[in-house]
């Protein structure tokens, strides 16, 4: 019985820490997402008085890395990222 308990709190413990590293997997991939609302929270911040002047559009991961594109538009100023990350990289450039 004693044998039974111990190999019963050794799968709950392996069980655990599986489940831990798949949520840090799945959170790791939800993270890296473009929160597009942020974007434009993060320009307003930075320049107020040329925000309207941005349209932010999300562009896909290219070889594992993240990337940005900026383009101009109909006078307006089109920045591209697959994060938060690189569309800010974007805007300061």
């Amino acid at each position: 019985m004693q044998y039974l308990k111990s190999n019963m709190h050794l799968y709950k413990k392996s069980l655990f820490v599986i489940s831990v590293f798949c949520c840090l997997f799945y959170c790791e991939k939800a993270f890296a997402q473009l929160n597009v609302q942020a974007s434009y929270d993060l320009i307003k911040r930075t320049i107020p008085q040329q925000a309207t002047s941005f349209i932010v559009e999300p562009l896909q991961q290219q070889n594992e890395k993240d990337v940005f594109e900026i383009e101009n538009s109909s006078n307006k100023i089109i920045l591209r990222g697959n994060t938060g990350v690189a569309v800010a990289s974007a805007l300061y450039y």
